[in-house]
């Protein structure tokens, strides 16, 4: 099973949450730097583990809190449940902190001074760092998997299908991240993934006109669209994916249906650009109302994201013609339909009505 959806800024805080300074680190064990890699720069020698930055105990209780709090409003725990799944999210969390504090530590710090540096970072430097990387991003999201069953087993189907769905939204960005810890391992980095340039240098490469730090503010602005776009995407693919697995298509019929995905997508993405103003305007305005729509906020979603709702409709019904017959016989006999994500207000599409594509916002 997948993992909780957590927010994307306690994900990093969580890989790097408070504990006890742990024992002093064997140079020869299984957090130390391969001396052999292959064209790796030697690792920077680490301060002492209880040197650099670290949360505080009081950091880790506060932002543990905060996560099962949400939990349990999101999923509706009542008090008994919402207080056991705070007592497994501190006693895992906290204990996977301490075991792992000597290896997180200096990763987090050396990341931080190369953000902080004058100059950009050696590739060999980021090679060796994502070797380091990899073995605890895999244990984290061990962690993570393991926390998403805890929390599972305790809820009921509807709310089990929820976090279901949250969990691909989660684990599509963890992919994603196991992918450039990749690239950076064999050497494939962006300058600006590892160092925020100082202003000389911006001004100096045209990067940082005067006035552009107000752009960059405007660009900020403009990214609730997207992020929500982004989301319900993940959602088409989770649909395209499941339906493979689920009449188990062959590969003639697999490249069909993603073929599809891929074209829908695109319609999807098109419209966003074509109207990505007024949904940036329409999401600031309900993020100033607490997340809540108004009558006339309601109406702007419904021609906003209708059509985006309408390319999902379209994509189903012409993935649903790929299987054959005896494939859906197939499949009759097994499990019931892929499921398109969390049912019942439909607080969680990207859009509430179903006007076409050829009839676009006023």
């Amino acid at each position: 099973m997948l993992f909780p959806c957590i927010p994307a800024h306690w994900v990093i805080w969580l890989g790097f949450a408070a504990s006890p300074p742990p024992a002093a680190v064997d140079p020869t064990g299984a957090n130390a730097v391969r001396a052999n890699s292959v064209d790796a720069a030697p690792a920077p020698v680490p301060s002492s583990p209880a040197d650099g930055f670290w949360p505080t105990a009081k950091m880790m209780d506060g932002l543990l809190a905060r996560w099962a709090d949400d939990n349990a409003l999101k999923y509706g725990l009542n008090a008994p449940l919402a207080e056991r799944h705070r007592e497994q999210l501190v006693d895992r969390w906290k204990r996977f902190a301490s075991e792992n504090r000597a290896a997180l530590q200096p990763l987090l710090n050396e990341y931080i001074e190369s953000r902080l540096a004058v100059t950009p970072p050696d590739p060999a430097a980021v090679r060796n760092w994502a070797e380091r990387a990899m073995p605890m991003f895999e244990s984290f999201r061990e962690e993570l998997m393991q926390s998403h069953n805890e929390l599972s087993d305790d809820l009921p189907p509807f709310q089990r299908a929820r976090l279901a769905l949250d969990g691909v939204k989660i684990g599509a960005v963890m992919e994603g991240f196991r992918a450039r810890l990749r690239a950076w391992g064999d050497g494939r980095f962006d300058e600006h993934e590892w160092w925020d340039p100082p202003r000389s240098v911006r001004s100096e490469r045209g990067h940082d006109p005067p006035g552009d730090s107000d752009r960059r503010a405007d660009d900020a602005n403009r990214r609730p669209a997207k992020e929500k776009m982004d989301e319900e995407l993940l959602r088409w693919d989770y649909h395209v994916a499941k339906f493979i697995e689920m009449f188990q298509l062959d590969e003639a019929q697999r490249q069909a249906a993603y073929s599809i995905l891929r074209e829908c997508r695109g319609s999807a993405l098109a419209h966003l650009d074509r109207y990505r103003a007024r949904m940036e305007k329409l999401e600031r305005s309900i993020a100033k109302n607490d997340g809540k729509m108004d009558v006339e906020q309601r109406a702007e979603a419904t021609a906003l994201y209708g059509p985006v709702d309408s390319v999902f409709v379209d994509l189903k019904r012409r993935v649903d013609q790929i299987p054959t017959t005896a494939q859906r016989a197939a499949a009759a006999v097994q499990v019931s339909p892929p499921t398109d994500g969390p049912t019942g207000d439909g607080s969680d599409a990207v859009g509430k009505g179903t006007p076409t594509d050829d009839s676009p916002p006023n």
